[in-house]
């Protein structure tokens, strides 16, 4: 068996081909081991990992690899010697739907509501606050995640407001069609609401 401090000087070195081993990382009860906390540090580091998860939380649930709330991948049984590496923990995130920064400002072209990034059609990007302009199906576009999507569908249900869902392969575009301007500025309120 080895000592707290060699493994804890073990876990310092993780390297995308390090393996787990099982002294590191079981028999601390619920607690977080050196070996986890060294591989998740390791993980954040990752410039395109931290992109993906856009400041959500990495941990490990038991043997569970998890980011936000979503499991994105189960480890090996203990002692069945075909222990997951690091770059094979990184694939998985990468796999899983990317998160989208709601701290992130605005784009050229795209107006802030609430926590959303909106891309409103050219004739409408003056009229928020104001007078809807009278245009026929105005469509705004929105990228977020897909817990976020449905938030932004239950919200915005009326009559002459068509809301679409599509997933692409680092977000989830929304587009909302409206009838009139009038509609669509309705479901922007409604959109900014939503915290």
């Amino acid at each position: 068996m080895k000592s707290l401090k060699t493994i804890i000087n073990e876990a310092e070195k993780v390297t995308d081909k390090s393996k787990i081993s099982d002294e590191g990382w079981h028999g601390y009860g619920q607690r977080r081991t050196p070996w986890q906390i060294a591989i998740t540090n390791f993980i954040k580091k990752d410039r395109k990992i931290d992109k993906h998860i856009a400041g959500s939380s990495i941990y490990f649930d038991d043997t569970d690899l998890v980011v936000g709330s979503d499991t994105v991948m189960t480890l090996s049984a203990k002692g069945d010697g075909n222990r997951e590496t690091v770059a094979d923990m990184k694939k998985a995130i990468l796999k899983s739907p990317a998160r989208i920064d709601p701290n992130k400002p605005a784009a050229p072209g795209e107006k802030k509501f609430g926590r959303f990034n909106v891309k409103l059609p050219t004739e409408m990007q003056g009229a928020y606050g104001g007078d809807a302009v009278k245009i026929e199906n105005p469509r705004a576009i929105i990228k977020t995640d897909i817990d976020s999507a449905k938030e932004i569908q239950r919200t915005i249900k009326a009559k002459g407001v068509k809301f679409r869902m599509m997933k692409r392969k680092d977000h989830v575009a929304v587009y909302i069609d409206a009838d009139d301007g009038a509609l669509l500025d309705a479901a922007l309120k409604k959109i900014k609401r939503i915290k």
